[in-house]
């Protein structure tokens, strides 16, 4: 009698458990339905990706972690040009490259943010871990630039909500894109140039990370081909909203 009595209870118990579980579901899927239904976005964790600009603007973005010859060539490129752009450096490059950084510091026009002290993938390490890397990063930087680090780049464009709420916390804007145009050695400049134009809008976040060959090769046809379609360069953080904004499903921007 008293099997039949647990029994029971404990059937009723899971049933209940049962329930809640599924009560839970049906308002997550209602929520996010409700929203697709309104036309609203769903918003998900996400960096800003690119900016609902009134302005014909599109910022052209760099992650320096690796080669400084690279770098080099760029920044004299982009000195060439005459355009505005934005660094994204670790703090191992920062402290292992200290004439690159001297270089980057003292052209008004490239701005320089954080991209974690050592390349980690930083969804795989716990908060206290990844307050880490970026303070440590920060504290690199900070001391080249004489000034505070407003911008960051997660190593890969990996981002988690946890990711981004440490960044939030060090009071930094956590920052991705909307171009990343994949190359391999048969890609022709021109076809480089053609695909980022058809693909820019205002506010784009250009990122220009792999192939670097090939991209100082089509660096000053990629800027001729942007200004062309009447787009200007602009820092990343002159460009973003500082406050009051909102991102959409595909980390777009938007001031309110």
């Amino acid at each position: 009698m008293l099997y039949v009595i647990i029994r029971k209870k404990s059937i009723k118990l899971t049933a209940i458990f049962v329930f809640l579980i599924g009560t839970l579901m049906a308002c997550i899927a209602f929520t996010q339905g409700a929203a697709m239904v309104l036309g609203l976005p769903v918003v998900r964790a996400s960096p800003i990706n690119s900016v609902a600009s009134q302005k014909k603007k599109v910022a052209l973005t760099f992650n320096s972690s690796t080669s400084g010859d690279f770098v080099d060539d760029i920044i004299k490129i982009l000195q060439e040009c005459d355009v505005e752009s934005t660094f994204f450096v670790s703090g191992d490059f920062a402290d292992a490259n200290s004439a690159i950084m001297d270089k980057l510091v003292n052209v008004d026009k490239i701005e320089v943010g954080n991209h974690s002290n050592s390349k980690m993938d930083l969804t795989k390490l716990s908060a206290s871990q990844i307050e880490l890397e970026l303070s440590t990063a920060n504290g690199i930087l900070s001391k080249s630039l004489n000034d505070s680090v407003k911008l960051f780049r997660a190593p890969q464009n990996n981002y988690n909500s946890k990711v981004l709420n440490v960044a939030k916390k060090l009071g930094l804007y956590s920052i991705g894109f909307d171009i990343n145009p994949i190359l391999d050695a048969d890609t022709t400049v021109e076809q480089i140039s053609t695909n980022i134009i058809k693909s820019i809008q205002k506010g784009s976040i250009i990122l220009l990370d792999n192939q670097m060959t090939l991209v100082l090769k089509s660096l000053p046809a990629i800027i001729e081909g942007i200004k062309n379609a009447g787009f200007e360069f602009s820092k990343v953080s002159d460009m973003i909203f500082l406050k009051n904004y909102k991102l959409d499903a595909n980390g777009r921007q938007f001031e309110v």
